[in-house]
């Protein structure tokens, strides 16, 4: 086989069958390069020793220049980078590792192969060994000594296409590195747009806000894409509980929490159970924000009171007397007849007159203000009159009579 010099041209792309074709030219050089023969039984000289190839790459602007020089003389390749693809899909870096390096047969052809996946080719390679040099002639007496063996240069690419030599032997002059990746192509166009997914399910609509003061009609501007279909949206479920508290439940755990109102009037009616002792009570009362007079609200106490003027604490408002209302007048106030006038469990209307809680369905008579007759049979005394006038009360048959005693004159007193 006879290596034969390939004329590369601008602008041809440099494909693997040119590499090929290159290692095959360095394994043919390396061929002509063999082990000394023995001598004769004369005294011959020794035989030459073999020429190791040196090969060099020179990068250019427009690729790079391979030269190869043997015994024979001096074989030059220019090989230029590739013109530029059209543009296609963003490329993926190949990995190139060296797979297999298999030592063949003097004589046999190199041999490189590919393998592996696009992104992560394996390089074999198959390097004959050196057929064995020519006998040397007839000594004039002794064996001659064996010629040196050639060296030879292992191939390599890097993953971003650098190729490089690896000489097998120390004294084998270095060869320069090149990059033999063409550029990268330009990106491709952006493919055409997917179809729309479909639609999802509509939330529930929510209450329609006010009417704002329409704005000035802007310039219509080119219709957008569609957009992706948002989240149904969330609701506040309402609930009142008995006391009046009015809070709102959301639909969704990411909506915000709406603070709780108490709608229920200040109309006296709301219950409380108290906590606290017999003598000073505590109650949180929400229809109560402040003592003002006139608050009112119905106490259950929890415990019997232990006092005759027990207390109460509302909202930690401070502690006030519960006090009974005189029927005097309306700014008269007093105690309890006992210390457990106030029973457990039963309820009892509270109201609040600036100084103290009064309650205000049991009040206490006075008897400054009592008004009209006690009927006899109610333990009252009969009426009199200015006939009646010095006469005595006195009892007949149980019924209380106006009368007189007469004395032993006979006279009536």
């Amino acid at each position: 086989m006879s290596y034969v010099k390939q004329n590369f041209k601008d602008g041809e792309v440099l494909t693997a069958a040119h590499l090929n074709h290159i290692e095959s030219g360095l394994v043919e050089i390396e061929s002509k390069v063999g082990q000394g023969g023995s001598g004769g039984s004369g005294s011959g000289a020794n035989g030459k020793d073999g020429f190791s190839p040196i090969a060099t790459v020179t990068e250019t602007s427009k690729g790079a220049t391979i030269t190869i020089t043997d015994k024979n003389g001096t074989t030059s390749a220019t090989v230029n980078h590739g013109t530029d693809g059209e543009d296609g899909e963003d490329g993926i870096t190949p990995e190139f590792t060296i797979g297999a390096v298999t030592t063949l047969s003097a004589g046999s052809n190199a041999t490189a192969t590919i393998t592996g996946t696009k992104e992560k080719p394996v390089l074999n390679l198959g390097i004959p060994k050196g057929a064995d040099g020519a006998s040397g002639g007839e000594g004039g007496g002794g064996t001659g000594a064996d010629g040196e063996d050639g060296g030879y240069y292992i191939p390599s690419v890097s993953n971003s296409g650098n190729l490089s030599w690896t000489p097998t032997k120390a004294d084998m002059p270095s060869v320069p590195n090149a990059n033999i990746k063409g550029d990268k192509g330009d990106k491709g166009d952006k493919g055409d747009k997917g179809d729309t997914g479909e639609r999802g399910i509509q939330g529930i609509q929510g209450i329609q806000g006010e009417p704002g003061t329409p704005g000035t009609n802007g310039t219509n501007g080119n219709d957008g894409q569609d957009g992706q279909d948002g989240e149904d949206g969330g609701y506040y479920t309402p609930s009142v509980s008995d006391s009046g508290d009015l809070s709102w439940t959301p639909s969704k755990t990411e909506m915000p929490s709406i603070e709780t109102v108490n709608i229920k009037g200040d109309d006296g009616n709301e219950v409380v159970t108290t906590t606290g002792s017999g003598s000073v009570y505590t109650a949180t009362v929400k229809s109560v924000k402040a003592l003002t007079a006139g608050a009112t609200f119905i106490m259950i106490p929890h415990t019997a009171s232990t006092e005759v003027s027990p207390k109460i604490n509302v909202n930690g408002l401070g502690e006030k007397n519960i006090r009974q209302p005189l029927t005097i007048n309306t700014s008269a106030t007093t105690t309890g007849a006992s210390a457990n006038w106030l029973a457990a469990n039963k309820p009892v209307k509270l109201m609040y007159d600036g100084a103290f809680w009064k309650t205000v369905e049991i009040p206490r008579p006075s008897a400054t203000g009592l008004y009209g007759n006690v009927p006899v049979e109610s333990g009252g005394v009969p009426s009199y009159t200015d006939a009646t006038e010095g006469q005595f009360l006195r009892i007949i048959n149980g019924t209380p009579t106006w009368g007189t005693v007469e004395n032993a004159e006979g006279v009536s007193f």
